[in-house]
């Protein structure tokens, strides 16, 4: 139509040819001809433009480089095809009608053509753009590279088709079927053995999907339970941890720990919650448990994190935050678990009521928990490390008296002992199984950094130091001297004192209701 409007509009030549230029066409047509190669990099670009813009979740953008392409004559059904790959490439599962979408429209290119099939790519456009988007439908490619990589495994029997070789090959035999349990769903293995517990696909936490993220996590959760143990355990051998353990924890901190698992006595469905603030006794806990679940306690920001039981690898996914033992409520339902695991709970600062009230709560009836404490008040006083005698008998006696005083404030956890430790549990309902008192040597070595912790004020909020103590009883002059004799007779040794600690195992007395 707007070549034989051209044709009719144009005045001939003097020879009487009609000549339709670039000009006449775009007259004729009423829109200017922009410059669009469907074979060079403008086609190229541009649909780069538009996919990028869909990703980026841009409406406005997606729909300028969409209409940009329809005017400079591309074919809608190459638009719509690329919207297709778009919908499982980009955004897949976090919207899983994203595909049914860009489907529709695809099909309606073909059934309706342009200029009206212009509205079906519109929707399609701005359903993609303004969807939440998640590429996990990627799990694919490392499954695929797997493959090309490890070669093909054979398939596990009770997975094989049972309906030949099923009596002489022993084909399908074990298979559970899943809608005969409950939920439908059941724990065996489906992949090869070489790859049990492999995981590819890891779901993002926009849109649907995060639905689906929370059910995988159960089901990936109650498969780490149904794990043989002889499994875990031959898939780790002990010298890899134990070398790992030794340069992270050191041979002490072990020692408590694998102490504390024995007295313990967890079962292999337990469920563990570890106070340690640093792991040691979850990593110890999931051995013993490898059916069950551990949870730990991390770090200075008290992150708790769920350890599970894979035979390729320990999977670590945060999953509670906030957790300060003592200090705020911890966030565990009650009675959420068989044992309650720690070293040295009752540190400076900790409400011991209050920490054992948290530790009553989320402890299942006769649950149980063991520990291993220092007990400050039976160590050796750092009065008795210097020569006391070189200071005026009067000052010497000062400086007993305050440190003395120290022990006998009743401050945790300077003032711990046997007596108070067992009067702690016992008024918050726990029933004493064993405490047994172990003595040893603590060793530590006086840096700079340690004299400084000592004398130096403490800060705003926190107990007092010993220096503190001191200044309270002494002049500035007396202390300097104080202050002096205590550096010079220890600085740069590396001390050895005496050490007095409980292994204490109590149980939560099950509720009269």
């Amino acid at each position: 139509n707007a070549l034989e409007l051209a044709v009719e509009t144009t005045e001939p030549d003097p020879d009487g040819t009609v000549r339709v230029d670039l000009d006449v066409a775009e007259e004729s047509i009423q829109r200017r001809a922009l410059l669009y190669d469907k074979d060079g990099d403008a086609h190229y670009d541009a649909i780069s433009a538009f996919i990028k813009s869909l990703r980026g979740s841009d409406p406005d953008a997606a729909l300028y480089w969409m209409a940009r392409m329809l005017y400079s004559g591309e074919d809608p059904r190459f638009i719509a095809r690329r919207m297709v790959i778009f919908a499982s490439e980009d955004v897949g599962l976090a919207d899983p009608r994203a595909l049914q979408v860009a489907v529709a429209a695809a099909q309606a290119v073909d059934y309706v053509g342009m200029p009206e099939c212009q509205f079906n790519l519109s929707q399609a456009c701005l359903y993609l753009a303004t969807s939440p988007k998640s590429n996990s439908t990627m799990a694919y490619f490392d499954a695929l590279k797997t493959v090309e990589s490890e070669g093909v495994d054979e398939v596990p029997d009770h997975l094989k088709d049972p309906s030949r070789d099923r009596r002489g090959l022993g084909h399908g035999k074990g298979y559970k079927y899943p809608h005969a349990y409950r939920d439908h769903w059941v724990a065996q293995q489906y992949l090869p053995d070489g790859l049990e517990g492999r995981y590819f696909y890891h779901p993002s936490d926009q849109g649907y999907e995060a639905r689906v993220r929370e059910r995988l996590a159960r089901l990936r959760q109650s498969e780490s339970r149904n794990a043989r143990q002889e499994d875990f355990l031959e898939k780790r051998p002990a010298r890899v941890w134990e070398r790992w353990e030794r340069k992270r924890f050191g041979r002490s901190s072990i020692a408590e720990r694998d102490l504390i698992l024995k007295e313990s006595r967890i079962d292999a469905e337990a469920v563990v919650l570890d106070l340690s603030g640093e792991g040691l006794i979850g990593w110890g806990a999931l051995r013993e448990a490898p059916l069950g679940r551990v949870v730990a306690r991390f770090g200075e920001t008290a992150d708790a994190y769920e350890f599970s039981a894979r035979r390729k690898e320990f999977r670590v996914d945060r999953i509670y935050s906030g957790v300060v033992a003592g200090l705020a409520r911890l966030p565990f339902a009650p009675s959420s678990f068989d044992f309650v695991l720690a070293r040295h709970p009752f540190s400076l600062g900790v409400d011991p009521d209050r920490f054992l009230s948290e530790v009553s709560r989320v402890l299942r009836a006769e649950g149980g928990f063991t520990f291993l404490q220092d007990l400050p008040a039976r160590r050796t006083r750092l009065w008795q490390e210097i020569d006391i005698g070189a200071l005026p008998e009067a000052l010497g006696r000062k400086v007993v008296a305050a440190e003395e005083a120290l022990y006998a404030s009743g401050e945790l956890p300077f003032s711990l002992d046997e007596e108070r430790l067992s009067s702690l549990l016992k008024g918050a309902a726990f029933r004493i199984a064993a405490l047994d008192l172990r003595r040893g040597e603590e060793e530590l070595t006086l840096t700079e950094e340690f004299f400084d912790r000592l004398f130096n004020p403490a800060s705003s909020g926190a107990p007092p130091s010993y220096g503190d103590r001191l200044r309270a009883v002494l002049s500035d002059r007396e202390f300097e001297m104080v202050r002096r004799l205590i550096v010079s007779r220890l600085k740069g040794r590396r001390l050895k004192r005496a050490r007095l600690s409980a292994l204490v195992v109590a149980h939560r007395e099950k509720s009269e209701t």
